[in-house]
């Protein structure tokens, strides 16, 4: 009884081979995005992948004209969602990373301690002018910290000192 299969193990082995690099070219790029977008809160990235959708629009009408591909309508219509979706997410993630500070400082960096525990005025403007002047990329956050002690200063009278 013959179902009318025959199978071919190198016409297997040439799928499985395709199918694995498409995975991995797919994960080497992912992670690049991820890394890039997500880990490094950069918009470079993301604002590539926005460039290149209406590229990925003209590419699907491409396939359309040519008669070569076998893709129908609603292969198509999942594609152009899950663009749009994509767009979507690379629009409110780089709205969301052009907020972030372009540096977080975690309250345990010795410019932060150091500004945290001056005991006056002087003592502080000279933290502050340190930390800016080491590490002039984060002048934000230091500031951020000086005006907090600063007030808490002259709050305390401790201002002349």
């Amino acid at each position: 009884m013959s179902f009318g299969w025959n199978f071919n193990a190198s016409r297997f082995l040439e799928d499985i081979f395709s199918i694995l690099r498409q995975v991995t070219i797919s994960s080497f790029f992912f992670y690049i995005w991820y890394h890039f977008a997500y880990r490094k809160h950069g918009t470079l990235v993301l604002a590539i992948s926005l460039s290149l959708f209406p590229a990925h629009i003209y590419g699907m009408r491409y396939i359309l004209s040519e008669s070569v591909y076998s893709v129908t309508f609603w292969q198509l219509v999942l594609d152009l969602v899950i663009g749009f979706w994509w767009c979507l997410l690379c629009f409110k993630l780089r709205a969301i990373n052009l907020r972030l500070p372009k540096t977080i400082i975690p309250s345990s960096d010795p410019y932060v301690l150091a500004i945290r525990q001056a005991t006056n005025l002087k003592e502080l403007h000279s933290e502050y002018f340190n930390a800016t002047r080491k590490d002039p990329f984060s002048k934000e956050r230091y500031s951020e910290e000086y005006e907090i002690k600063r007030g808490a200063l002259s709050e305390s009278g401790l201002e002349q000192c």
